[in-house]
């Protein structure tokens, strides 16, 4: 019952909030602005301020102290007659964003917010806000790091994100956000745990974020024509209610203490589309490579292999498609561990001198495994070991007497000599 009021309350400002041209604009932008980014925000603005409805109000701001650059209504008549009326304004507006470059002055986004509905007010209302997500504010660093939702319902006196004093705040209120610092998360889920704190704040009062996204004509398009990018409505988790810092930084992998490896398993059906795959049952080298150890419900892939030569692996998510190798480490769906340059299986304890291995979240097995010969010469032979509800699966794998590809073969990996597909759900049954 109590899930079910929640979602009712997150989804209340989205009932008032349909898909229509809003009669008032507000921009607010950063004191500061990365380059790439000023002359495109000048031009989008001032685009706006004659090609929007007639009638529009828009406002500009400076934000983190607010100051308002310009306010004006678009003109009526051709475009190019209220281009003409609008100048002076775009003149301004123009002169504001390329003087964005102050980089000792700070940008909060809850004083942003805080200014703005209260100078301006909420209502029937679309803000465009060009700054960065990681500047957090009230001395807290998102850089590497996130809020709990415990955060938002702690009280001004213990949180800068408290939105219990600012219940109806932001009411009715869209935001449009451009985001200044997008490619600085340090993974997918740090980039998308911060976009739900946030969009948690602003809808706890009673406003909702509309679009979140690096992109200036998407965004500016949505926010003209009343669209939504993202229409999802988060609920606080109430298993969040601590007050602390979640770390975006992978936390750091334990291998559990070695134990004598299982038997290997014979596979007698894995056949490539190039490669037949050698199976043995037994390795006399191989076997006393420690093997890494995944948590509880997690799925783990590897391979460790002899000699000098660089081997790559890739995987395939299956819950987001997105495939997991050296120059693509995380998705939201898993984490590759390391890349391992030269073959060198060992007894010592630390797995991470052998094997390049692959975790993924919760009960999932990829359709297949690929295996390329990235650098050096075969023949080599190798082993892949799979870490499954439980159960450890060994397949073993031989590479011909071929030289490597630099992975130049990557897109045509099915009809390529330097390629190596595993089957991987003709050994383990999902």
């Amino acid at each position: 019952m109590k899930t079910h009021i929640a979602c009712l309350t997150a989804l209340l400002p989205a009932m008032t909030l349909m898909a229509s041209p809003p009669n008032r604009l507000l921009i607010a932008f950063a004191p500061e602005m990365p380059e790439q980014y000023r002359e495109t925000a000048a031009h989008s603005v001032g685009e706006l301020m004659y090609k929007a409805e007639p009638g529009t109000e828009i406002s500009v701001v400076r934000a983190d102290p607010l100051s308002t650059v310009v306010s004006m209504k678009v003109p009526d008549g051709s475009i190019s007659v209220r281009q003409q009326s609008a100048s002076a304004a775009i003149r301004t507006v123009m002169q504001g964003f390329r003087a964005a470059t102050n980089g000792a002055a700070s940008f909060s986004v809850p004083a942003t917010l805080d200014a703005v509905a209260r100078q301006f007010g909420s209502g029937n209302a679309t803000l465009i806000l060009v700054g960065p997500a990681l500047a957090g504010g009230g001395g807290v660093d998102f850089k590497q790091q996130w809020p709990s939702d415990g955060y938002l319902a702690a009280g001004p006196d213990r949180s800068p994100f408290s939105t219990s004093e600012r219940s109806r705040l932001l009411d009715t209120l869209r935001v449009y956000w451009i985001v200044t610092d997008s490619g600085k998360s340090l993974n997918s889920r740090h980039t998308e745990a911060v976009r739900r704190f946030w969009s948690l704040y602003i809808s706890g009062q009673r406003g909702a974020l509309a679009n979140y996204s690096p992109d200036f004509s998407s965004t500016f398009n949505n926010a003209v024509h009343g669209d939504w990018a993202a229409p999802t409505f988060e609920v606080p988790d109430s298993r969040d209610s601590e007050i602390k810092m979640h770390s975006a930084l992978p936390e750091p992998f334990v291998p559990v203490k070695p134990t004598l490896p299982p038997p290997p398993v014979v596979v007698t059906n894995y056949v490539t589309e190039t490669n037949v795959i050698s199976i043995t049952n037994s390795y006399t080298v191989l076997e006393r490579s420690v093997l890494p150890s995944v948590a509880d419900g997690n799925t783990g892939i590897g391979i460790v292999w002899s000699g000098d030569v660089d081997l790559d692996l890739h995987l395939v998510g299956p819950r987001d498609g997105v495939e997991l190798y050296f120059a693509n480490p995380e998705s939201k769906a898993g984490h590759y561990y390391r890349d391992i340059r030269r073959g060198a299986p060992s007894a010592a304890t630390d797995w991470r001198a052998s094997w390049e291995f692959i975790e993924l979240y919760g009960d999932q097995i990829p359709a297949e495994a690929w295996i390329d010969l990235y650098s050096g010469r075969g023949p080599v032979q190798g082993e892949l070991r799979i870490q499954y509800r439980g159960q450890i699966h060994r397949v073993a794998f031989t590479f011909p007497a071929v030289r490597s590809d630099g992975g130049a073969d990557s897109l045509r990996r099915s009809r390529s000599e330097h390629w190596l597909r595993i089957d991987l759900q003709s050994v383990v049954q999902p």
